[in-house]
Order: structure tokens, then C-alpha cells, then sequence
């Protein structure tokens, strides 16, 4: 019973480290993450939390981060929470999205952290949050609903990059 309570916890682990790396080697081809200074902190299965720096060059003419930023970081953590469901060679596309701006995001630390709350045969539905403030002290200045599709990588019409990969 403890040698296969073992191999159980082993093979959950090794697929967490898989699901982890094979987000952050997406991630990290994601050159408008990048622009944003986003970073993927946490991937994990069903689960996604991605942080960027409150820079000016995020601020929309309030001084406060443009709420484009906003939904671009609740609907990447949300893709990647999605995909960590989907089966190798999957990407996950976002179908639609809705977001309530609850209050203004003004501090040091934008996160977004996406949680799915419901998978289907073609859909998964993520929820995230997205907070804003300094150092412990964030508020949330967003809430997040997104529906995503997971489509294959390989597709006639499109280019592959360097790496083989379309996503």
C-alpha cells in the first residue's frame, strides 16, 4: 500500500513538473508578456499566476494601469490555467471574456491568478482575479470570466516559428 501510495505521489509530481515546464516554454515566447514585463510565477494543473511590475509605461492618462493591461494579464493567466488541462499539442484560444473593473489599479505589483472552475468536451471556463498594490498590501481591481477552446498546433495555413512550435 506505501509503494503504491508512493509511485501515485512520484507520477503526480512528475506530471506537475511537466505541465510547469511545458507552460513556461510557451510562456516565454510570448513577446507581448514581454513588453509588459509579465512574468510567469506559478503554473500548476488547473491553476495560473502571472505578475507584472506597475510601470508608467502601463499607466493609461489617470496614472493608473491602463485596463487593457488589465485584461491582457487575467486572459493570458486564464489561457494558461486552461491549457494546463489540455492534453500535449494543445494551445488554449480565448473564445470570449468578460471583466468588471472593480477599482482602480494603482501600487508597485499588477498579479493575475486564474483558476478553471469548468471543463468541457471543447470549452474550458476560467476564472481570475487580478490584484494591484505594493508589497503585501494588494486589493483586487479585477474580476475575470473567460471561456477558452483548445486548438492543435498544427495547422495548414500557419508558419511554425524556429521552434517548430505555432503557440
Amino acid at each position: 500500500m506505501l509503494v503504491a501510495w508512493y509511485i501515485g505521489t512520484y507520477n503526480f509530481r512528475l506530471e506537475a513538473m511537466v505541465i510547469s515546464e511545458r507552460l513556461r516554454s510557451s510562456f516565454k515566447r510570448q513577446q507581448f508578456m514581454k513588453g509588459l514585463g509579465a512574468r510567469l510565477i506559478r503554473a500548476r494543473k488547473g491553476s495560473c499566476v502571472i505578475e507584472a511590475p506597475c510601470t508608467p509605461d502601463l499607466h493609461q492618462h489617470c496614472h493608473r494601469v491602463h485596463g487593457g493591461v488589465i485584461a491582457a494579464m487575467a486572459d493570458t493567466a486564464s489561457a494558461y490555467a486552461a491549457m494546463s488541462l489540455m492534453a500535449d499539442g494543445l494551445a488554449a484560444v480565448t473564445v470570449e471574456f468578460k471583466i468588471s473593473f472593480v477599482r482602480p489599479a494603482k501600487g508597485t505589483l499588477l498579479r493575475a491568478t486564474a483558476e478553471v472552475i469548468g471543463v468541457g468536451r471543447l470549452l474550458t471556463v476560467v476564472r481570475a482575479d487580478v490584484t494591484c498594490g505594493d508589497f503585501g498590501d494588494a486589493i483586487l481591481c479585477a474580476e475575470f470570466l473567460g471561456t477558452f477552446l483548445g486548438i492543435g498546433r498544427t495547422r495548414p495555413a500557419a508558419t511554425p516559428d524556429a521552434e517548430g512550435s505555432l503557440c
